[in-house]
């Protein structure tokens, strides 16, 4: 599903983890939780080793944008959220996109992230005599367990405070896509 942020498109998958897979993720958590400061954010081989689980949405994403192209991806991490907890307004690298797999949500306790119109600030500092209703400066996206959302890394975000006494989880990662040289090797012609 493809839903337009601002001048950007975030598209929404589903991909559901059986329980044998959030019960490993739960326990990475419980094994480094006291060993990580607030919110807890983990990157090590275990979380990246969870990266094969969305090979087949990332083809269908590429089959979307860019079928000629393969995706690489650059950094993944773990992070939950304890009650209290939130993460501050960020973002990735230029020329990336990012991934939120919501794994363990309840949305009727837990909020989504929320997205930042990209030149909102900028028009704002030097214009804001050129701010309108129409230019909401904060967006977000209905999500459920189980969803994951990709989205152009420029695109500023934040997760609101978890207000609930549950754990939010949710593995985050971001991957650039390259295109493809289709020539095969040997097969360009030499100058005679």
């Amino acid at each position: 599903m493809k839903t337009v942020l601002f001048p950007s498109v975030a598209r929404k998958y589903f991909v559901e983890f059986d329980n044998e897979i959030k019960q490993s993720i739960s326990d990475l958590y419980s094994k480094f939780k006291f060993e990580q400061p607030r919110p807890f954010t983990l990157y090590n081989k275990s979380v990246e080793s969870l990266l094969s689980l969305y090979s087949d949405v990332l083809q269908e994403f590429l089959e979307e944008v860019n079928p000629d192209g393969s995706a690489t991806i650059t950094n993944v991490r773990l992070v939950v959220l304890g009650s209290g907890d939130q993460l501050d307004r960020d973002c990735s690298l230029p020329g990336h996109y990012s991934a939120v797999h919501y794994v363990k949500y309840d949305e009727t306790r837990h909020q989504a992230d929320l997205y930042y119109h990209p030149s909102y600030d900028l028009l704002n500092c030097l214009r804001p005599d050129l701010k309108s209703d129409e230019m909401d400066p904060v967006s977000g996206v209905w999500v459920k367990e189980g969803d994951l959302v990709i989205y152009p890394s420029y695109l500023h975000t934040s997760s609101p405070k978890n207000q609930s006494n549950e754990e939010r989880i949710t593995l985050m990662f971001t991957f650039v896509v390259t295109e493809n040289d289709s020539r095969e090797s040997g097969s360009e012609e030499s100058p005679e």
